[in-house]
């Protein structure tokens, strides 16, 4: 129910609005004046710019003027294509009695608050008649001006338009914001000119004034005057601006310590982040269908009208009352046929921007709003975090700045003359950037305990997260709908199925929970059953999805498939993958692993842990990459629709005649593979992929030797690096910095501490220095204990091997590809009762295939019958 004064609604679109807007006119026009004669506003944000360009600042330029190009309006825009509004009784009436108070009364010409509380007493004096006459001029123009509104608001000009107000408005909102907080922050430090204005402004208005100008003129004489100024005198007045700078700067810095600062940056920011998001909807959403009217507001819509019709003239609170009363009122019968419309308005609307989210305008403005919200939360939550230490040449030029001139010129002699600097004042600027290194590690591994850190976290997973399951839903919608429907989990969820059918669902309210009780007595059906009548559901599960995994591999062959997976990429989400199994799926070896005894369990994971830690894990392979055919004896197989077991004799009794044609067919698949796995390792994806996957395999290799040679028990245990001088004095002072200002002060401690260490006295801090060099002498000479021990001399001789590129190995196989031959060309026999060793470049019957590299996963594996089409091996030339 909508109740008195929640009215969303302004009367008819400018007919109550008159005086809105006259009042904002006026405002403006006040703010205008305001920002006019005060002219050291304070920017808390702005605050930290360099002011000494306001040092040379000199008069207004008057180019324009002089040029004769109009000068730009300050304050609310106009529309100049939007048909000319008429002008309301007060504003007609203005026109004449404006210039009649300038007139007889000059002071008002430059005095804007004046001149409205005149003009209004003026109104009040006009009699009743006059304004009737005035109000029935205006309502005949608005008859005419209406119709042309209307059309003018559908058209792009209107909408064009109204971004720009918008613009302005929210500029004007941070503007508010500013002026408000800026009352407590420090003066901003004013210009030599500012100065020189500040003193005779009071002066230059009154024979402005006088004369009859206005604020303009004002502004005008001031510089005609500062331009009369001799150099000797404006020289005083850019000393007197260089002090208030040197003040402003120490006061700032206190100032941006102070919480009303911290309060103003993230109101700051979370208006900011508002604004962008309201525009993103105004720009990237622009031709998105719009949101139906709700019940209410079709309703309000035909109640104003007839309020129009009968010729009532109401305020924007009184139409409200009227409407939110007619709505109380409306019977049941005919609020109903609003709700029917407004629903079926919905459905379509429902429709319409789905359809919508298809197009790439959506998928770049979720882009574009999960930027928006990453950078807010940076804001609110990152601003104290510790700062980066500055590099070597930044405190060089710290140190030198006084030396060179300012801008791109300085820069390049300061450049030039790190370049020639000593070698100890080059080591003096690296130990002292290491030192300022530590710290900053000290400091940024205390803040990130800190709730600040921690609420930057969970802001930033809920953005990305919010992002991802909106944009997969919206690539499902558009590219997957066609996709084939999951069969059944399990055999089991096939007999329930069938069950379920035969009978009659439950439709009361306990709905939910007799279909729980429906599926456990299904269940313990199931588990009293034999194999036997067990066995036509589990072979019609086989079939269900035998025949959708076809139906999928189909699905993602078709070109849509290929732009959904492009466009998956480019959105950096997930790609579905149709065939992969769902969680809880039921296969014959997850069921046989379910039988695993627990001796074998505990048996394996002793087994593992013996290992050590594991390998890393490499990168997944993209699903753009090439896959590898299957072998001769899996081609065999689906020909014949054989299991294993009996695919294994039979094969073996075809001998090399019979296996040919499958070992050809095998040959021509690979073939066609390495070619399109060799132009694959080209792009992008396979340039990143091979990349990642060779720093995984040296990760590996790196791990494995360390285990080897370093993880025996007998091994000795490498030196921990003991900690630096500043270290030690954080170790002993923060318990007690802790309980003076509270455990949970993560990031006060932390700066205190380093405040503590940089302020303390020369003998103390030696205390602390001696200490760490003793430490570190130690640490040296266990260290070199350690790498002259066998084990570590082994696993150094390992990481050297390692990091050495085997030429001649590397030359033979460019060789050998040239000429069409491998390393590993030969094959490896018939196996059981087949042909003989093959020679490199023959091809032969058996596990391996000559003139091709042998895959390490297609040997015994494939030579048994396993389905290969799972593997992902990504080098035809990987062992």
């Amino acid at each position: 129910m909508v109740e008195e004064g929640e009215l969303d609604v302004a009367p008819d679109d400018d007919v109550a609005r008159d005086d809105e807007e006259q009042a904002l006119d006026m405002d403006d026009d006040a703010e205008e004046a305001s920002a006019m004669e005060d002219e050291d506003d304070n920017d808390p944000t702005a605050m930290e710019e360099d002011v000494g360009e306001q040092e040379g600042a000199g008069a207004p330029d008057e180019a324009a003027a002089e040029s004769g190009n109009p000068k730009a309006r300050r304050g609310r825009p106009k529309d100049q294509n939007a048909p000319p509004r008429p002008q309301n009784p007060f504003q007609r009436f203005s026109v004449e009695a404006r210039q009649r108070l300038k007139d007889t009364r000059p002071e008002l010409a430059s005095d804007l608050k004046g001149m409205a509380g005149a003009l209004k007493e003026e109104w009040d004096k006009v009699p009743k008649e006059e304004k009737d006459r005035l109000q029935a001029e205006f309502d005949k123009e608005m008859e005419v001006w209406r119709p042309k509104w209307d059309a003018y608001r559908k058209t792009p000009d209107y909408k064009s338009f109204c971004n720009i107000r918008q613009d302005w408005m929210d500029e004007r909102n941070r503007r508010k914001l500013i002026k408000r907080y800026s009352k407590d922050a420090p003066a901003r430090p004013k210009s030599s000119y500012m100065i020189f204005a500040s003193e005779i402004r009071t002066r230059v208005a009154e024979e402005v004034s006088k004369a009859g100008g206005g604020l303009s003129d004002i502004g005008k004489k001031i510089s005609e005057e500062w331009a009369a100024v001799s150099e000797e005198a404006k020289a005083k007045y850019a000393e007197e601006s260089a002090h208030m700078k040197e003040k402003f700067k120490v006061e700032y810095a206190e100032y941006k310590k102070t919480d009303r600062f911290k309060e103003f940056m993230n109101e700051k920011a979370k208006l900011e982040s508002k604004q962008e998001r309201d525009k993103l909807i105004r720009t990237k959403l622009a031709d998105a269908p719009k949101k139906p009217p709700s019940a209410f507001a079709l309703f309000r819509t035909d109640a104003i009208a007839k309020i129009q019709a009968q010729g009532r003239s109401l305020t924007t609170g009184e139409l409200a009352k009227e409407v939110s009363s007619m709505w109380k009122a409306l019977p049941d019968e005919e609020r109903e046929v609003y709700s029917k419309k407004a629903s079926a308005d919905k459905e379509k609307y429902d429709r319409e921007f789905a359809e919508f989210q298809k197009q790439g305008q959506y998928a770049s403005y979720l882009q574009e709003l999960l930027k928006v919200k990453l950078r807010e939360n940076r804001q609110l939550n990152l601003r104290c975090a510790p700062k980066r230490p500055p590099s070597v040449f930044a405190l060089f030029a710290e140190k030198h700045k006084d030396e060179v001139d300012a801008g791109r010129a300085g820069l390049s002699t300061l450049k030039q003359k790190f370049a020639e600097a000593s070698e100890e004042e080059q080591r003096e600027l690296e130990a002292q950037r290491k030192d300022l290194e530590e710290k900053y590690e000290v400091e940024l591994k205390t803040w990130k305990e800190s709730s600040e850190y921690k609420e930057f976290e969970k802001g930033d997973v809920a953005a990305k997260k919010e992002f991802k399951t909106t944009a997969a839903k919206v690539m499902s919608a558009k590219f997957l709908n066609g996709a084939p429907k999951a069969p059944p989990k399990s055999p089991f969820a096939i007999f329930v199925r069938e069950r379920r059918a035969a009978v009659v669902a439950p439709a009361d309210e306990g709905a939910a929970t007799k279909k729980g009780e429906q599926v456990s007595a299904f269940l313990k059906q199931w588990k009293e059953m034999s194999s036997k009548a067990r066995a036509p559901y589990e072979a019609n599960f086989k079939e269900e999805t035998k025949r959708w995994r076809a139906e999928s591999k189909e699905f993602m062959g078709q070109s849509s498939w290929k732009q959904y997976v492009a466009e998956a990429k480019a959105l950096r989400i997930p790609v579905r993958s149709l065939l992969a199994k769902p969680k809880g799926a039921f296969t014959m070896r997850a069921a046989a692993g379910r039988r695993v005894s627990g001796k074998a369990k505990a048996k394996a994971k002793a087994k593992g842990k013996a290992k050590g830690k594991a390998a890393p894990k490499g990168p997944e392979a993209p699903t753009s990459m090439p896959k590898r055919p299957t072998s001769a004896m899996t081609l065999f197989m689906r020909e014949k629709k054989m299991a294993l077991k009996a695919a294994a004799p039979a094969w073996t009794q075809l001998g090399a005649e019979g296996q040919k044609p499958y070992l050809e067919q095998h040959k021509s698949l690979q073939a066609q593979y390495e070619q399109e796995y060799q132009a694959w390792a080209k792009t992008p994806d396979g340039k990143k992929y091979l990349r990642l996957k060779g720093l995984a395999e040296k990760r590996a290799k790196v791990a494995k030797a360390k285990v080897k040679f370093l993880g025996d028990e007998a091994a000795p245990a490498e030196p921990k690096r003991p900690p630096s001088a500043y270290f030690l004095f954080i170790a002993e002072k923060r318990k007690a910095v802790a309980a003076e200002l509270g455990s949970g002060a993560v990031a006060q401690v932390a700066k205190k501490l380093t405040d503590m260490w940089g302020q303390l006295p020369p003998e103390p801090k030696k205390a602390f220095e001696d200490r760490a060099a003793a430490a570190k002498a130690d640490y040296e000479k266990a260290m070199a204990e350690y790498k002259a021990s066998d084990g570590y001399k082994r696993y150094n001789k390992a990481m050297e091997a390692l990091s050495r590129k085997p030429k001649g190995k590397a030359k033979a196989k460019a060789k050998q590809r040239a000429s069409g031959t491998t390393l590993r060309g030969a094959g490896r026999g018939a196996g059981r009762g087949g042909a003989g060793r093959g020679r490199a470049g023959q091809t032969v019957a058996g596990r391996g295939v000559g003139g091709r590299p042998m895959p390490a996963d297609e040997s015994d594996s494939d030579a048994m019958g396993s389905d290969s089409s799972s593997d992902l091996s990504d080098d035809p030339g990987s062992d």
